[in-house]
Protein backbone atom coordinates (compact mmCIF):
# COMPACT_ATOMS: atom_id res chain seq x y z
CA UNK A 1 0.00 0.00 0.00
CA UNK A 2 1.50 3.31 -0.97
CA UNK A 3 1.33 5.74 2.12
CA UNK A 4 0.66 9.29 1.11
CA UNK A 5 2.56 11.79 3.69
CA UNK A 6 1.86 15.42 3.84
CA UNK A 7 4.21 18.61 4.05
CA UNK A 8 4.20 19.63 7.80
CA UNK A 9 1.92 21.76 9.29
CA UNK A 10 3.18 25.41 8.85
CA UNK A 11 3.22 25.21 12.73
CA UNK A 12 5.84 22.49 13.07
CA UNK A 13 7.41 24.81 9.75
CA UNK A 14 7.45 27.40 11.67
CA UNK A 15 9.39 25.80 14.22
CA UNK A 16 12.31 24.38 12.18
CA UNK A 17 12.72 26.90 9.49
CA UNK A 18 14.46 30.98 9.79
CA UNK A 19 11.73 32.96 9.22
CA UNK A 20 13.05 35.06 6.55
CA UNK A 21 12.72 31.77 4.72
CA UNK A 22 9.40 30.93 5.30
CA UNK A 23 7.07 31.53 2.31
CA UNK A 24 9.53 33.22 0.46
CA UNK A 25 11.90 32.82 -2.98
CA UNK A 26 15.01 32.24 -1.49
CA UNK A 27 16.89 32.86 -4.40
CA UNK A 28 19.03 35.70 -5.26
CA UNK A 29 17.64 38.44 -7.74
CA UNK A 30 18.00 37.88 -10.70
CA UNK A 31 19.14 34.22 -10.65
CA UNK A 32 15.97 32.43 -10.43
CA UNK A 33 15.66 29.22 -8.88
CA UNK A 34 15.63 26.89 -11.53
CA UNK A 35 19.71 26.36 -11.68
CA UNK A 36 18.94 24.76 -15.46
CA UNK A 37 16.11 24.01 -17.66
CA UNK A 38 13.50 21.53 -16.22
CA UNK A 39 12.93 20.58 -12.85
CA UNK A 40 15.83 19.87 -10.25
CA UNK A 41 14.81 17.70 -6.58
CA UNK A 42 17.51 18.10 -3.84
CA UNK A 43 17.87 16.35 -0.68
CA UNK A 44 19.21 18.70 1.15
CA UNK A 45 18.89 17.61 4.84
CA UNK A 46 18.04 15.07 7.21
CA UNK A 47 17.53 16.16 10.91
CA UNK A 48 16.62 13.64 13.65
CA UNK A 49 13.53 14.77 15.54
CA UNK A 50 12.07 12.71 18.52
CA UNK A 51 12.51 9.48 17.00
CA UNK A 52 11.90 10.12 13.52
CA UNK A 53 13.92 11.74 10.64
CA UNK A 54 12.67 15.28 9.11
CA UNK A 55 14.09 15.02 5.44
CA UNK A 56 14.23 18.85 3.55
CA UNK A 57 13.45 18.71 0.21
CA UNK A 58 14.43 21.73 -2.68
CA UNK A 59 12.83 21.78 -5.66
CA UNK A 60 13.65 23.91 -8.07
CA UNK A 61 11.76 24.96 -11.51
CA UNK A 62 14.08 25.90 -13.92
CA UNK A 63 11.57 26.13 -16.54
CA UNK A 64 9.08 29.24 -17.86
CA UNK A 65 6.34 27.05 -16.98
CA UNK A 66 4.57 27.33 -13.94
CA UNK A 67 4.68 23.49 -11.81
CA UNK A 68 1.07 23.44 -10.15
CA UNK A 69 1.33 20.02 -8.83
CA UNK A 70 4.20 17.28 -8.15
CA UNK A 71 4.12 13.93 -6.45
CA UNK A 72 6.44 11.28 -6.88
CA UNK A 73 6.03 7.82 -5.76
CA UNK A 74 9.46 7.18 -3.19
CA UNK A 75 10.85 4.27 -1.76
CA UNK A 76 13.37 4.32 1.15
CA UNK A 77 15.77 2.01 1.27
CA UNK A 78 18.26 1.30 4.44
CA UNK A 79 22.19 1.43 4.04
CA UNK A 80 22.01 -2.57 2.73
CA UNK A 81 19.75 -1.16 -0.34
CA UNK A 82 16.59 -2.77 1.48
CA UNK A 83 13.60 -1.13 0.69
CA UNK A 84 11.90 0.21 4.13
CA UNK A 85 8.87 1.82 3.05
CA UNK A 86 7.13 3.16 0.01
CA UNK A 87 5.92 6.47 0.10
CA UNK A 88 4.09 9.11 -1.77
CA UNK A 89 5.25 12.49 -1.33
CA UNK A 90 3.34 15.76 -2.63
CA UNK A 91 5.49 18.52 -3.24
CA UNK A 92 2.68 21.04 -4.23
CA UNK A 93 3.50 23.83 -6.91
CA UNK A 94 6.43 25.26 -7.80
CA UNK A 95 6.37 28.65 -9.75
CA UNK A 96 8.81 29.08 -13.05
CA UNK A 97 11.91 30.02 -12.24
CA UNK A 98 11.62 29.75 -8.63
CA UNK A 99 12.60 27.02 -5.66
CA UNK A 100 10.48 25.57 -3.04
CA UNK A 101 11.91 23.91 0.55
CA UNK A 102 9.03 21.12 1.22
CA UNK A 103 10.19 19.01 4.22
CA UNK A 104 8.64 15.54 5.35
CA UNK A 105 9.00 13.45 8.46
CA UNK A 106 9.71 9.55 8.12
CA UNK A 107 8.61 7.54 11.30
CA UNK A 108 12.23 6.29 11.62
CA UNK A 109 15.68 7.09 12.25
CA UNK A 110 17.33 9.49 10.16
CA UNK A 111 20.14 6.55 10.25
CA UNK A 112 18.39 3.87 9.24
CA UNK A 113 17.98 5.52 5.45
CA UNK A 114 20.79 4.68 3.16
CA UNK A 115 18.56 5.76 -0.24
CA UNK A 116 15.37 7.62 -1.43
CA UNK A 117 14.57 6.44 -4.51
CA UNK A 118 12.18 8.44 -7.39
CA UNK A 119 9.90 5.32 -8.52
CA UNK A 120 8.08 7.48 -10.41
CA UNK A 121 6.36 10.81 -11.48
CA UNK A 122 2.65 10.00 -10.16
CA UNK A 123 1.35 13.79 -10.70
CA UNK A 124 3.21 16.88 -12.83
CA UNK A 125 0.98 19.67 -14.04
CA UNK A 126 1.83 22.48 -15.48
CA UNK A 127 0.44 25.79 -17.04
CA UNK A 128 2.08 24.63 -20.08
CA UNK A 129 3.85 21.31 -21.58
CA UNK A 130 6.10 19.89 -19.80
CA UNK A 131 8.16 16.84 -19.69
CA UNK A 132 8.84 16.50 -16.26
CA UNK A 133 10.00 12.57 -16.63
CA UNK A 134 12.77 14.16 -19.34
CA UNK A 135 13.81 16.88 -17.33
CA UNK A 136 13.65 16.07 -13.67
CA UNK A 137 17.29 15.44 -11.85
CA UNK A 138 18.19 14.58 -8.56
CA UNK A 139 21.02 14.95 -6.02
CA UNK A 140 21.40 14.94 -2.52
CA UNK A 141 23.63 16.88 0.24
CA UNK A 142 22.52 14.25 3.18
CA UNK A 143 24.55 11.30 3.59
CA UNK A 144 21.23 9.36 1.88
CA UNK A 145 21.50 9.47 -1.61
CA UNK A 146 18.72 10.68 -3.55
CA UNK A 147 18.00 8.36 -7.30
CA UNK A 148 15.71 8.59 -10.03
Amino acid sequence: MLARLRPLTIMLALCALPTATLGQDTTAPGTGGGGGPGLALELNKLEEIEGACRAYFIVRNGSDTNLTAFELDTFLFDPDEIILQRLALPFGGVAASKMRIVPFEFQLPCTAIGKLFVNEIITCEAGAPLDCDATLTTSSRAPAALDY
